[in-house]
Order: structure tokens, then C-alpha cells, then sequence
């Protein structure tokens, strides 16, 4: 009889160890598959940063030749070669710091903290961007007013307020896809972690 129940007890400790393995390898597929479907979100918003460091390298030279032409002062040319660099600096800063290629292969705790770091860091950017922006764009009306009214300078005036609106619908929507992304990222790792 003891036998017997000695037996059975063994095959049950045998099956629990076989489902606590099972349940093991579900936890590190479904974990697999967390990552793998937040890594899309996450190279979409890579993908963002590197197109806006192509772009502000691409405005650089663009506006050297552009802002003398259209008489704005050399002063006002420089401070806005400034601002793409500090723009491409800025971006670059954050790709390598907050947004690094390997960063959800880590722990989901330093992944959620990175991300944080990251959103703020991109607040904080935009703290300072937006108002240079607005001096900029005041600044840059003000100088192409300045200059004798001809068609030129007209057709430059309703181009720059037509780009503005629809730069800052672009900035707009882009801002909030990236603030969608992220936190669905954080949404996740918290999924995962309450899973845990």
C-alpha cells in the first residue's frame, strides 16, 4: 500500500515538474512575442528620429544658400544653422542614449525607465524648440517684409505661411503618433511585468 502511494506521489511530482516547465517555456514564448510586437512600435520611432537628423542635415546647406538670398541677415542665418545643429545633436543624443538599438532585449525595468527618460527628454526639446521657433518665424516675416514688395516676396510670404500650417499640422500628428507608440511600449512592459 505504501508503495503504491509512494508511487503515485512520485508520478504526480514528475507531472507537476512537467508543467511547471511547460508553463516556463508559454512564459518566455508569450514574453518572446511582447517584445517582438513592441520592437515594431519601437523602430517606427527610431525610424523618426533618423529621418528628422536626414532632414535637418538635408535644411542645413538649403537654408545657407536660401536665407542671403532672401535677404535676411547674416546674424539671423547663423542662429539658424545653429538650431539644426543643436536639432541634429539633440537627436542624435537621444538615438544613442534613450533609444539605442538593443535596448528591449534588456530588463523590462530599465526598458520602462529608458522610455521615460526618453518622453521627457523629447518634452524638454520641445520647452526650448518651441519658442526659438516662434522668435524665428517672427523674425524671419519680419526681415521678408522688410524688403521691397515685389511678386517674389509675396509669393515667399504666402509659401511660408502655407508651409507653417502645414509643418505644424505634420508636427502635430507626428508628435502624438510617437506619444501613441510609446506609451503602448509602456503599456506592455506593464502587461508584462503584472504577468510576472
Amino acid at each position: 500500500m505504501e508503495a503504491i502511494i509512494s508511487q503515485e506521489l512520485e508520478q504526480m511530482r514528475s507531472e507537476m515538474s512537467n508543467l511547471k516547465s511547460m508553463l516556463k517555456e508559454q512564459e518566455i514564448i508569450n514574453e518572446k512575442l511582447m517584445r517582438r510586437a513592441m520592437s515594431k512600435s519601437y523602430n517606427k520611432e527610431r525610424n523618426y528620429i533618423r529621418r528628422s537628423i536626414a532632414m535637418a542635415l538635408i535644411a542645413i546647406p538649403l537654408y545657407l544658400i536660401l536665407l542671403p538670398k532672401l535677404g535676411m541677415p547674416l546674424w539671423f542665418s547663423i542662429v539658424t544653422i545653429i538650431f539644426f545643429l543643436a536639432a541634429v545633436a539633440a537627436s542624435v543624443f537621444s538615438l544613442r542614449r534613450y533609444a539605442s538599438e538593443d535596448l528591449l532585449t534588456g530588463n523590462l525595468l530599465t526598458v520602462a525607465e529608458k522610455i521615460i527618460k526618453y518622453k521627457r527628454f523629447g518634452n524638454n526639446w520641445l520647452k526650448f524648440s518651441i519658442p526659438f521657433l516662434v522668435l524665428w518665424i517672427i523674425g524671419f516675416f519680419h526681415y521678408l517684409s522688410g524688403n521691397a514688395c515685389s511678386d517674389f516676396t509675396h509669393g515667399v510670404i504666402y509659401g511660408g505661411i502655407v508651409g507653417l500650417a502645414v509643418g505644424l499640422t505634420l508636427g502635430i500628428i507626428n508628435y502624438r503618433q510617437s506619444m501613441k507608440r510609446l506609451n503602448g511600449i509602456l503599456k506592455q512592459i506593464d502587461e508584462m511585468k503584472e504577468e510576472q
